[in-house]
């Protein structure tokens, strides 16, 4: 028995029993009294020994559960949420000290508060930068809370929605706030509280006071182009634009390299072109620092060649500044710069560029996807602000106000007014038409054929887009008898975005799409979230819940007509078998969906792949190694066949090209091949089997599958005795996972890594990672995946006092064998 930790607590009672016997009974201190102590502390020592050591094995362990915080396992996480909503500092200030010096000293006067602190002056001096700066400088005053608001020059404030903001960001998350008494809660709940609050380009007064927070310990800092007045006490902080030292500074810093000191006078002719504004600085710096090979004096003359001739009222203060940084772009990044000046302001969507270009440069439209692309470099040259849609995820773009000037006035020395009205109308056109276009159509074109091909990127942003276009149709329709129309393409169109989610394993977002899907029921969106739900269902080995989603979507959809719908629900439910084993039950599924596509071959030649696909899963799980790497290789084959079809002269002309060798399906296809050969023992080709599905995942930027494939490479090293390689691969695919979503996979792949680790000698390692899985597979409820982990953990727990045996592999698809030796409460916990 180890007592090294605990040692002390004999010591201390020894001593303690010494004293009490001396001094109860009077006694001298002769050698039979301090041997009776010993002993009798000795036996007290034990058992204080045995009640700690009792105490540290019941207690909850305390581990980082994947997916989630390190908490103790049966306890629940703590309540109380503190927001940090601050972005990173904007890193040194040049210029700045003053202003930083008078906003410390002011929480530090006496008195009572909330403090405000009006920071205003011209857009792009550097407000919001002086406001960050100043917040990260004060965070330890404000251990309750830090929170930032930025409000849109081009769309009018939203208090409730600002309001609701800040308290979803303070309450527990079991706390329920309803809506009407949101502002009553905000008070009371910053009453008593120390929270800084950032309030970006406001001015609004009446906005202003619903935001600030009550108590005298809170500080609130507001940015505007005018001094905020009407809202009481506070400190006003003009920003001016910077000095020529400073400004020289900051430049030297933006662009680096000390191509500032090599050429002191272009670098003075760009501070004066900047006229001392930050944000004209770091747009030329930013240009500057790609183009390594570029020196200040090109850039100068760069800025000569782009300055046009302009009135007064038409330019903003750093107007060289902006001729500057806007020959630095490239044609194209021009052109499209131009055109968002061309429509009324607001924000700007890919599809909205598209449309604009197509109609000022008929001949040369943006290839797909080019749109998104030029407009997050503008965004990376400052020049446009990017904003995601908190509903939709779908990403979308707005100049400054002094671009949108800039712009508009450099309009016609591009674009004659021919051009500009044939964009208006093109932008008119397409809008028109989205609002009319069969939202189907939309998903079946923009969503499920870029799946198929690979371009999840795309597919995501169609499914996106697709969402937001039927928020759009919604908000334009009054409330009559085609609102049943829009709700169920909402419904729909959830469910394909549920579906990309699902593919790239961010398990709980699809959860939510198809939760979100199902409030709006009727037979075609029912059947298809019940689908969705179920295939999640089946993937974290909820298979009770699984099964009865799936029955249900079974028996709705042989109701209706939709045959490729039907495939998908047959293709689920052969799945669902494959992981229970159960051949019998998935056997009669995978005839009806082979029958279904021999009908109809030409329209669903991409799901012939997925069904055989399921069907060689299902035969693998249940045993059938030689059948199911004959209906792999089958399914690889018909997957060549319809691409060749695919791709045959004679075709349409818009189709698309897959991303890699057969898009999305051919990398699933090569990792099922690769476990097949692993279960039939031939490890070497199982490893380049995975190493090509790797290549496939890669190549289509799949970090979801490249883990699934790191993770059979990983079984193929380890099965191999190769524990350094095995061990490399499957921390890499552990890692992964951790960022993806699907719970029940990172647990897995836990267990794997933790039995490499256990034969590398690395036990505490594993212990970890086993604790973790098993919590996992408890909450999820997959009792096979419990059995493994216990199994596993009993192994490593048993192993340290004595030599570290071979662990074997985790088992598949069902419980590991429990040993003879075990005592009862074990093997009980493993059965469990």
């Amino acid at each position: 028995m180890r007592t090294v930790g605990l040692r002390p607590i004999s010591i201390v009672v020894h001593l303690v029993l010494l004293a009490v016997l001396a001094y109860s009974f009077n006694l001298p201190a002769s050698p039979a009294i301090i041997v009776f102590a010993v002993l009798l502390g000795a036996l007290l020592g034990r058992i204080a020994l045995f009640a700690v050591r009792r105490r540290r094995r019941t207690a909850p362990p305390v581990s980082v559960v994947p997916g989630g915080l390190a908490h103790p396992a049966d306890r629940p996480r703590r309540r109380r949420v503190t927001p940090a909503e601050l972005p990173p500092p904007p890193g040194v200030l040049f210029g700045r000290d003053g202003e930083l010096a008078r906003m410390r000293a002011l929480p530090a006067r006496p008195g009572s508060g909330p403090w405000l602190i009006s920071v205003f002056g011209p857009p792009g001096v550097g407000k919001t930068a002086l406001a960050v700066s100043m917040a990260h400088r004060v965070t330890r005053d404000y251990p309750d809370g830090q929170l930032l608001i930025r409000f849109d020059d081009a769309e009018p404030p939203d208090v409730g929605e600002s309001l609701a903001t800040f308290v979803q960001a303070l309450k527990g998350p079991q706390d329920v706030v309803p809506e009407v008494e949101h502002q009553d809660w905000y008070r009371r709940h910053t009453a008593k509280r120390r929270i800084l609050v950032i309030l970006d380009n406001i001015a609004d007064p009446e906005v202003i006071r619903t935001l600030l927070p009550t108590g005298d310990r809170c500080l609130t800092i507001v940015t505007s182009t005018q001094e905020v007045r009407g809202v009481g006490p506070h400190l006003p902080v003009p920003v001016r634009p910077l000095p020529a030292a400073a400004a020289i500074n900051l430049l030297d810093k933006v662009v680096g390299g000390e191509r500032v000191a090599a050429e002191p006078g272009p670098a003075r002719a760009i501070v004066e072109a900047a006229a001392g504004y930050p944000i004209a600085l770091h747009m030329v710096g930013a240009a500057l620092a790609v183009r390594r090979n570029w020196t200040l004096d090109i850039a100068v003359r760069r800025m000569e060649d782009a300055a046009v001739d302009r009135r007064p009222a038409d330019t903003v203060p750093f107007v060289r500044g902006l001729d500057l940084a806007f020959g630095l772009l490239t044609e194209e990044e021009q052109e499209i710069l131009l055109l968002l000046a061309v429509p009324r302001r607001g924000p700007v969507e890919p599809w909205m560029v598209e449309a604009l270009f197509e109609g000022a440069f008929a001949p040369r439209p943006l290839p797909p996807g080019a749109a998104s692309a030029f407009l997050e470099r503008l965004v990376r040259a400052r020049f446009v602000k990017r904003r995601v849609d908190d509903e939709t995820g779908l990403p979308a773009y707005d100049p400054p106000s002094y671009v949108d000037d800039y712009a508009r006035a450099r309009v016609p020395t591009r674009l004659s007014p021919a051009q500009q009205d044939r964009a208006r109308r093109r932008l008119v056109a397409e809008r028109q038409r989205r609002v009319r276009s069969s939202v189907d159509e939309f998903l079946v074109r923009n969503v499920f054929e870029c799946l198929d091909d690979g371009h999840l990127d795309r597919a995501l942003a169609a499914a996106r887009e697709s969402l937001a276009l039927c928020r759009e149709r919604a908000a334009r329709v009054a409330e009559d008898d085609s609102g049943g129309i829009l709700a169920t393409e909402e419904a729909l169109t959830l469910v394909a975005l549920g579906e990309v989610y699902a593919e790239l394993g961010w398990i709980d977002e699809a959860f939510t799409c198809a939760a979100d899907a199902r409030r709006r029921p009727t037979p075609a969106t029912s059947m298809r979230a019940m689908r969705l739900t179920g295939g999640l269902r089946r993937r974290q080995r909820q298979l009770v819940l699984a099964d009865e989603e799936l029955v249900g979507a079974y028996d709705k959809v042989r109701a209706s007509a939709d045959r490729s719908e039907r495939i998908r629900v047959l293709c689920e439910l052969i799945e669902l078998a494959a992981v229970r084993g159960d051949l019998a039950t998935g056997e009669p599924y995978a005839a009806q969906a082979r029958q279904l596509c021999d009908q109809e071959p030409a329209g669903t030649w991409s799901q012939r792949p997925a069904v055989l696909l399921a069907y060689g899963r299902m035969l693998r799980s249940g045993g059938k190694l030689d059948r199911a790497a004959q209906v792999l290789f089958e399914a690889e084959q018909t997957l060549a066949d319809a691409e060749q079809r695919r791709t045959a002269p004679g075709d349409a002309a818009d189709r698309r090209t897959p991303a890699a060798p057969g898009g999305l399906r051919r990398p699933w296809i090569r990792l099922e091949r690769a476990l097949v050969l692993l279960d039939q023992g031939r490890y070497d080709l199982s490893r380049e089997f995975s190493l090509t599905a790797l290549d496939g995942f890669d190549g289509l930027r799949h970090r979801y599958g490249a883990a699934h494939a790191r993770l059979a490479l990983g079984r193929a090293q380890l099965a191999a005795d190769r524990v350094g390689k095995a061990t490399a691969v499957l921390q890499e695919a552990h890692a992964t996972l951790r960022g993806c979503g699907d719970r029940w996979l990172e647990a897995d792949a836990a267990t794997v890594l933790a039995s490499a680790y256990a034969r590398a000698g690395r036990s505490q390692e594993a212990l970890s990672l086993l604790q973790a899985a098993e919590q996992v597979f408890v909450r999820l409820g997959d009792p096979d995946g419990m059995g493994r982990a216990s199994y596993l953990l009993w192994q490593v727990e048993s192993s340290f006092p004595s030599p570290r045996p071979r662990l074997p592999l985790p088992v598949r698809g069902g419980l590991a064998p429990v040993p003879s030796g075990l005592s009862g409460l074990t093997a009980s916990r493993i059965r469990r």
